[in-house]
């Protein structure tokens, strides 16, 4: 009996000690870096530079309410930026994380790395989402493109 009851002290305190923290100095261990460096949509190649401008450009406008008519001075074309629907109500078109269930937006990225004010949006769109962290912000979800989907859907580009 009483070996017993020493067998499950020991266990119990050998749990606690396999269990327990161990602190390791940073200098001891080689991270991997998995930072992201670009994008790429297609054959389209885009730096952080040009992401972040065209990130800024569409979530000034949303923040102002302000939009960019796709065809100037034409009624009902597309205003930019504007909800991204995934394929809603329907089928997900593709996979929204890391902005599951958040209210997603597009924004054109142009391959010259200009500005979009206007015309052709061309393939490659930039989406963001209504933050859940800070009311009134945005953050970057992802950058999807037309080139290599079937029809008008759209495939999520690569990171870099």
């Amino acid at each position: 009996m009483w070996t017993m009851q020493f067998l499950a002290v020991l266990a119990v305190a050998s749990a606690a000690v396999l269990a327990s923290p161990v602190a390791v100095n940073a200098t001891d261990v080689e991270l991997e870096a998995r930072a992201v460096k670009g994008y790429v949509c297609g054959t389209q190649k885009y730096t952080l530079t040009a992401v972040d401008n065209a990130m800024g450009d569409g979530i000034r406008l949303q923040r102002s309410l302000k939009f960019i008519q796709q065809v100037p001075g034409q009624t009902g074309t597309t205003l930019w930026p504007h909800e991204y629907r995934n394929g809603k109500p329907t089928k997900l078109e593709l996979d929204p994380a890391p902005c599951a269930k958040l209210n997603l937006y597009e924004f054109p990225i142009l391959p010259s790395g200009a500005d979009y004010l206007g015309g052709a949006p061309g393939a490659d769109r930039i989406v963001f989402a209504d933050s859940v962290k800070t009311p009134g912000a945005y953050e970057q979800c992802f950058l999807m493109t037309h080139t290599g989907a079937t029809g008008n859907l759209f495939v999520k580009c690569k990171t870099t």
